[in-house]
């Protein structure tokens, strides 16, 4: 597969993909509210129907589990600091 020029995701790439990769980034920032939308948002992607009869058969992954506990811990940590 040919590398896909800076900016541009390629084909197989999963919208939670990138969400999870923006929602790591705001946290890195200590940007809570984003984080939080952008986790929000993941929620939504990964719980989504592909149809009456779909079962889920996904499991989370570890870096969407990290991630909330990296959420939980920024918002402890601006508690300690207001």
């Amino acid at each position: 597969m040919q590398a896909k020029p800076e900016g541009e995701h390629p084909k197989f790439t999963r919208i939670s993909d990138v969400i999870l990769d923006a929602c790591q980034l705001a946290l890195d920032q200590r940007n809570l509210p984003v984080a939080e939308a952008l986790h929000q948002a993941l929620e939504l992607v990964m719980t989504r129907s592909a149809g009456p009869r779909d079962v889920e058969r996904r499991t989370v992954p570890e870096a969407v589990l990290k991630s909330f506990d990296q959420i939980d811990a920024l918002r402890r940590d601006l508690r300690g600091h207001s």
